[in-house]
């Protein structure tokens, strides 16, 4: 998924992984918490920070799915 993010362009939203998601009490999920980071690496090619988890309305995030066309 991606995240949206108002203050860069879309081509700068980063990629998230949803690691949880939180119903109310109608049954439908309107918050997720999701873990992203950043892709910077050190010499030894491991993550310079930490994965951050964050809790996000849906409505600001980006599904990615996958074509279903096959080959092109």
């Amino acid at each position: 998924m991606i995240l949206m993010d108002s203050e860069v362009s879309r081509m700068e939203w980063p990629l998230a992984i949803v690691v949880e998601a939180q119903q109310d009490d109608d049954g439908l999920v309107r918050r997720v918490k999701v873990r992203w980071s950043t892709s910077s690496l050190d010499k030894d090619g491991t993550l310079v920070k930490k994965p951050s988890v964050l809790e996000r309305p849906v409505q600001r995030i980006v599904v990615l799915v996958e074509s279903d066309t096959g080959s092109l």
